[in-house]
């Protein structure tokens, strides 16, 4: 399966990871609304999505109850997280990728960041316990 994504006119195509999105937790997100997302060489490009974002996933829907998201970031795969203007997030991933969220406010983009950073947090404690138990 693929994700077909329209970064502005750019298609921008990568493979369902089925073992990101088979937990289901995105459903029960712990914050939601619009964002923008787009590549930070595209500001003022990319796709009004409705966003959900849960402990590990951030994904993007064209309609709030869509069963299936349009675009996702798996929360583990992010190694940094910054304000990139008063509104525009910047999400860097481990492999290089970077993807920026635009909210509509500046309380809501900050809302966001910290969201984002906080669901990174407690990623990695969870990766950390599950890795004390397992060892």
């Amino acid at each position: 399966q693929f994700l077909y994504f329209i970064e502005g006119t750019l298609p921008f195509v990568r493979p369902l990871n089925t073992n990101a999105m088979s937990s289901g937790d995105w459903k029960f997100a712990a914050n939601e609304g619009y964002l923008t997302w787009t590549l930070p060489a595209l500001p003022s490009g990319g796709q009004r999505l409705y966003s959900k974002l849960s402990p590990t996933l951030l994904v993007g829907q064209l309609q709030r109850d869509d069963a299936v998201p349009t675009d996702y970031v798996d929360i583990p795969s992010v190694r940094h997280v910054s304000m990139k203007s008063a509104t525009a997030i910047l999400v860097e991933r481990h492999t290089g990728e970077a993807h920026l969220f635009v909210a509509d406010t500046v309380d809501e983009a900050r809302a966001w960041h910290d969201a984002l950073k906080r669901a990174m947090r407690d990623s990695a404690q969870l990766s950390e316990s599950h890795a004390v138990q397992t060892s």
